[in-house]
């Protein structure tokens, strides 16, 4: 994110950043008496302004909301404007009215893990070794993947228990000991686990393969279409910020993200950079948000009010 964050720098000057992980960062503003914001130290890693931890993803996003700030972002993954909507009976903000989808930035890529204990090479073999053994089986799943993981194994008649933790790493410590079975959460927490051959990836979630792992087949692609989820982290601006503002920053975005340059970089660590209109990841988030709502329903939780 490093050369998408220095484009929209110049126009906004505070960030806050939900992470997959559930934290989020605040990145504060340049002073006045320092460069201008496209020259502010940019952390290597996020592509944004040296920041802190302050909250997870939805306070950090609740702050965000309660700043008004029309000078401010919020960089994200959709969940709250596609998922926390519907497993919350209420939220602190309205997600139609108080969060402006902006541009897209990148495809994250989502990936289902199997332990090798489990010897299955396939998301078939796996969907046959839970048939084998109903109830015997668990999974885990961060952010909206719980519910995605409970519609496709409803949609297959299978019965695997989910198990939840309050952090990922906990999460992934107990999937490399074989006791999490199955673990769908982003490519990039996976990764090492894979690499040290304690899991094996099944499947991508997204409608395509991720450059960083050409060899594992999407969801679609395996026959299971249910699976099929595309990881959208983007810009958000609050109700506050003009039309003409959001659509400034948009076009920075969509430039950035189309250099060849770029493009390398986010392959590097297994993500697609893409920006969009507003009104196009507006689109997106709804097919999301709509798909989640269908989960929800047939898998009996509880919608918000």
């Amino acid at each position: 994110m490093t050369v998408i964050g220095a484009a929209v720098a110049s126009s906004v000057g505070t960030f806050i950043r939900n992470r997959p992980s559930g934290a989020t960062s605040y990145c504060h503003p340049c002073a006045a008496s320092e460069p201008p914001p496209s020259m502010c130290a940019w952390n290597s890693d996020t592509g944004l302004p040296n920041s802190k931890l302050v909250a997870d993803g939805l306070i950090g996003t609740t702050a965000f909301v309660g700043a008004h700030d029309d000078h401010a972002l919020l960089f994200s993954f959709a969940s709250p404007m596609s998922v926390l909507p519907l497993i919350h009976t209420t939220l602190p903000y309205d997600p139609g009215r108080d969060l402006v989808p902006i541009s897209l930035a990148s495809d994250t890529f989502g990936t289902l893990t199997a332990h090798v204990s489990l010897k299955v090479g396939s998301l078939k073999d796996l969907v046959a070794l839970a048939r084998s053994q109903p109830g015997k089986l668990n999974d885990f799943g961060q952010g909206a993947f719980p519910y995605l993981l409970a519609g496709f194994f409803k949609s297959q008649h299978l019965d695997v228990v989910p198990v939840s933790y309050r952090e990922v790493n906990l999460a992934m410590q107990d999937h490399a000991q074989g006791r999490v079975h199955l673990v769908l959460t982003s490519m990039t927490v996976q990764l090492p686990l894979v690499q040290s051959g304690l899991v094996n990836f099944l499947v991508v979630t997204n409608s395509k393969r991720s450059p960083m792992i050409p060899d594992v087949p999407t969801a679609a692609e395996s026959g299971f279409p249910e699976l099929a989820f595309e990881g959208l982290t983007g810009f958000f601006g609050s109700r506050a910020m003009s039309a003409e503002l959001a659509d400034r920053i948009s076009r920075d975005i969509r430039t950035v993200a189309a250099e060849p340059a770029v493009a390398e970089r986010f392959a590097a660590v297994g993500q697609i950079a893409r920006g969009t209109t507003p009104g196009e990841f507006a689109e997106m988030i709804e097919a999301q948000r709509a798909k989640i709502a269908t989960i929800v329903q047939e898998t009996g939780l509880r919608l918000a009010r």
